[in-house]
């Protein structure tokens, strides 16, 4: 007689899908309604200009990059973020004018993506798929419905939570493989991964630590050829929004709010990273949850390391700081209690 397959159950309930695409159509309906109201070049405010031009040819000499508009610095660093543009080629089947509607689908499906995941994540824990809905309640998708931009942020934030799914499936590889695609949609989110790194050194030793430096490959290979095409590596570009995007703990909000011109909206934008690191320090202490907990708990670290390229527009603080509260949010929602 035949081997009898074992029947796996799909990744995704019908329920999380449903979710996931309801909000795709709506992050879509929002994108469209502000293409039609307020034009294209709407859109393309924050990353969305660099992400555009990327996306127009991602393995080209950046020519579209410096054709694309003023005020875009920094060659290498635009491109070391490639995933989301690439996945807009791609979808566009390399077609450059086409991009123009294959990158707004492909950020729409990323806020779905966060929900999707979310809402399996709550559903494999017995509680409401409705839950997956947290994900949004940042205060960036607030500000996003008002002045949608094409940012990688919803992407990466799916990506996460995806991965988690998979490592809470007992997918190693595939762990993997969401850990490297994720850093190439941006390299900062590496942070997510580190619990799990770290977990797997621990049980496996050296074979681990060789399967994780593979897992940073793509990564490498790609920053190394980015260097010889540009002469930078993306972390190296001495674009001043790569430069100032980072430095020591509290710096970058000493150095802006000391200035005597502050930055639009400065109150809101304290009050908010002030929230985001005191849910950080709760969730710490009362709530366990591996490896959800943990990896939002190191996102939210980095929020104290933002440089005054991040702090100077409030809207891009916010922005930067979406992934690590939707992650804060769904590890408190969803996390176990301790002591329960």
């Amino acid at each position: 007689m035949g081997r009898r397959e074992v029947a796996h159950p799909p990744f995704f309930s019908r329920t999380a899908l449903v979710f996931g695409l309801l909000t795709t159509l709506a992050a879509g309906v929002v994108l469209a309604c502000s293409a039609i109201r307020s034009g294209r070049l709407y859109m393309l405010q924050s990353d969305g200009a660099s992400f555009a031009a990327v996306a127009r040819d991602p393995f080209g000499n950046a020519a579209t990059l410096h054709q694309f508009g003023h005020g875009i610095d920094g060659t290498a660093y635009r491109f070391g973020r490639v995933l989301v543009p690439l996945l807009a080629w791609l979808l566009a089947a390399g077609q450059a004018a086409a991009t123009t509607v294959t990158l707004p689908i492909v950020v729409a499906a990323g806020f779905g993506l966060s929900v999707a995941a979310a809402a399996e994540l709550a559903r494999r824990r017995g509680r409401p798929a409705a839950l997956g809905l947290v994900v949004l309640a940042v205060p960036y998708t607030f500000a996003w419905v008002g002045t949608p931009h094409l940012v990688s942020d919803p992407v990466v934030t799916g990506m996460v939570l995806t991965t988690y799914l998979l490592h809470l499936d007992g997918r190693a590889r595939a762990t993997r493989v969401g850990t490297a695609l994720t850093v190439l949609a941006r390299e900062a989110a590496v942070l997510a991964f580190l619990p799990l790194a770290w977990h797997d050194v621990r049980r496996r030793g050296r074979v681990a630590v060789r399967d994780w430096l593979v897992t940073l490959l793509p990564y490498a290979i790609w920053c190394t050829w980015l260097h010889f095409r540009t002469g930078f590596f993306p972390f190296t570009d001495p674009a001043p929004a790569r430069r100032d995007a980072l430095t020591l703990p509290f710096v970058g909000i000493i150095r802006m709010y000391d200035r005597s011109s502050a930055p639009a909206g400065p109150t809101l934008v304290l009050v908010v990273a002030c929230a985001t690191i005191g849910a950080a320090w709760y969730l710490a202490r009362r709530v366990r949850w591996f490896p959800v907990r943990d990896g939002a708990l190191c996102l939210a670290a980095l929020v104290l390391c933002y440089g005054t390229s991040v702090w100077g527009l409030w809207g891009e603080a916010l922005r930067v700081m979406s992934t690590a509260q939707a992650c804060l949010l769904v590890a408190l929602v969803l996390g176990d209690r301790r002591g329960t």
